[in-house]
């Protein structure tokens, strides 16, 4: 257990990262990039307030959203991308159920003051549509400056099983090009429920206790599982300690499993005390499934 006394804003989905080499691995067509993998939080900021991810027929993205930019510009002016981080995990090489959601998080680094553009392409180097309207997608759309570092990628599954889906991801800054070959094998859904699962980790905290100075913001991701492609609905309570001058947010959702959410509290000075919420998971289905979170306000 750790005590946050600077907040620092993190990448959402901290998605599972996306190391090694095999599916969905940084193994680039061209080798131009190299394996950057990295934990947790997809996360954060892109919000997944309700399952982000691309289901099948309907873009579920943040298409109007801005790529975030870094401060600082790393030491290598190489265009990549980088830590790369996907639900599932096809890095490591986890199948996707048919129906079940599939997304990525990214960036993409490179010289300072360049800007660059993302498109798609399959095995053969022809274009994929990667559009706000397809079911395969990658954003931010346009030319973006340098460091990209919320980059978002997310395809349909529904009626692929057996098949394995390969999109080399692109990116353009008029000089180079850097390539990703992302990998998922679909498997058929074998008909049999699977009850859902939470994790919590909260500044890289996943044992369910975590402290915060009194004043300060605590981020969390929660992470929402489920073995089958179902829609999964979750909502929080208090279960002990005082009234928070300001509740945790959201409050609750709706998403496609797996999916991650950025659950934050920004406490305030002099509530010092012992909280604990407790989380909830639906499939509809199974019995939900639930995680305590103790958290010491000091």
């Amino acid at each position: 257990m750790r005590t946050i006394r600077i907040v620092i804003a993190c990448m959402l989905p901290a998605l599972v990262a996306c190391g090694g080499k095999g599916k969905g691995s940084e193994d680039a067509v061209d080798d131009e990039t190299p394996v950057d993998t990295s934990g947790e939080d997809v996360q954060d900021d892109g919000d997944a307030d309700g399952g982000e991810g691309v289901e099948d027929g309907t873009a579920d993205s943040p298409e109007d959203t801005p790529a975030d930019t870094a401060e600082e510009e790393p030491a290598s002016t190489e265009l990549r991308f980088a830590n790369i981080r996907c639900l599932p995990d096809v890095g490591s090489g986890e199948s996707v159920v048919d129906g079940q959601s599939m997304f990525c998080r990214f960036e993409v680094r490179g010289g300072s003051g360049t800007r660059a553009t993302l498109e798609c392409e399959d095995d053969t180097g022809s274009p994929i549509d990667c559009g706000s309207s397809s079911t395969t997608q990658i954003q931010p759309f346009g030319s973006n400056p340098l460091p990209i570092i919320n980059g978002w990628f997310g395809t349909g599954t529904s009626g692929r099983a057996g098949t394995t889906i390969v999109v080399v991801w692109v990116a353009d800054d008029t000089v180079d090009q850097a390539r990703h070959r992302f990998e998922a094998d679909v498997v058929a859904d074998d008909g049999v429920n699977g009850p859902p699962s939470i994790e919590v980790t909260c500044a890289g905290d996943s044992d369910g206790e975590v402290g915060v100075a009194a004043g300060a913001r605590l981020d969390c991701t929660l992470r929402f599982l489920d073995p089958d492609p179902d829609d999964l609905t979750w909502d929080y309570v208090q279960t002990s300690g005082p009234a928070p001058t300001s509740a945790p947010g959201p409050y609750s959702g709706l998403g496609r499993a797996p999916f991650d959410v950025t659950w934050r509290w920004q406490t305030a000075t002099g509530e010092s005390g012992t909280y604990v919420y407790t989380f909830s998971v639906d499939d509809g289905t199974s019995s939900p499934a639930t995680f305590d979170l103790t958290v010491n306000v000091s």
